[in-house]
């Protein structure tokens, strides 16, 4: 069972949606970003337009946010990450620019001292087995755990959360390194790990097969190991990938949940949707390019195709690349 949710509630914008489905109540998203830069200085920005999006809405925000890093690497022998196109950067330095990300949407906020942003620092199972481990995964904690322990000493620390994530795909790698990761992860965690991954493989009109969540390029996977990564392992929830806008994603990770339900006496719960709608404004992805309503809408509804499995995400996110607008 995944560690407790935190119990703040995001404001809602209310979405009609076609067909005989009723309104969905869909969270203003938090905006997650591929990180290209380890200046502390651009993240300080890209935090105080996070801060400035939660000033511009009614109410008190609860933003989930993803700062995605790239794989993970070593660099000296010390680990970092890989950054997307951007420069290799130690632990160390990804710790100085998140603290700046911070401290932007904590002076962004202005007058609302009250809305929070969950802030995960995340990887991904990307850059092969050599790099997706035990010992990567207890690193990448150690960072959250570092990020959370200096937010206690600084003001910053009433209006931002820390969190871990990591993208897992089984398009990127097998199961084995990715489990691993997460094992290690979640050996020395105080903060969360939300995938906001794929479930690439897996079918789409009914409860997997031990051995049908698996790739071409990487057969191995089945729904247990992607059960582990998102919500077996203590600290894990599922952020999916909802990308496509034919619901294919959303219908994968219901019938998960459904083997949950039927595997382990229990669905998974869902913290929220993953969109890339943003980054698809200036870069070509037709036909996985939801928007966040749509995303967010085609979860919701599929999880709502049966009882034990029907929820109300809280979170939705949709992701852009570093000097992106929006």
């Amino acid at each position: 069972m995944a560690a407790a949710l935190l119990t703040a509630v995001p404001a809602l914008m209310v979405v009609a949606v076609a067909g005989p489905a009723a309104a969905v109540a869909v969270p203003y998203e938090g905006v997650s970003v591929y990180i290209t830069t380890n200046s502390p200085a651009n993240l300080y920005t890209v935090g105080c337009q996070m801060g400035s999006l939660d000033l511009s809405r009614p109410g008190t925000q609860h933003s989930l946010v993803v700062l995605e890093f790239g794989g993970q690497t070593t660099i000296n022998g010390v680990w970092g990450a890989t950054l997307y196109g951007g420069p290799n950067s130690t632990n160390a330095q990804v710790l100085a620019a998140v603290k700046e990300y911070a401290h932007g949407y904590w002076l962004c906020t202005g007058s609302d001292v009250n809305s929070v942003a969950e802030v995960a620092l995340g990887t991904n199972n990307s850059n092969g087995a050599s790099t997706v481990t035990y010992a990567s995964g207890q690193s990448w904690a150690g960072l959250v755990n570092s990020f959370a322990s200096w937010l206690g000493t600084v003001a910053y620390g009433n209006q931002v959360v820390a969190a871990g994530s990591n993208d897992i795909e089984p398009g990127f790698g097998d199961p084995g390194p990715a489990r691993s990761w997460v094992d290690g992860y979640a050996s020395v965690f105080t903060r969360r790990l939300v995938n906001n991954g794929s479930a690439d493989g897996c079918p789409t009109n009914h409860i997997p097969g031990s051995t049908e969540c698996g790739t071409s390029a990487h057969p191995s996977w089945g729904p247990e190991d992607i059960y582990h990564v998102s919500w077996g392992s203590p600290p894990a929830w599922p952020l999916p990938e909802i990308y496509r806008t034919d619901g294919a994603m959303a219908q994968q990770w219901y019938w998960l949940a459904r083997y949950a339900l039927q595997s382990h006496g229990g669905t998974m719960y869902f913290t929220g949707s993953t969109t890339q709608w943003r980054s698809c404004q200036t870069r070509s992805c037709s036909g996985l390019n939801n928007t966040v309503a749509a995303g967010y809408t085609q979860l919701y509804n599929a999880l709502a195709q049966h009882s034990g499995t029907a929820q109300t995400p809280p979170h939705a996110d949709d992701f852009k690349w570093y000097g992106d607008a929006g």
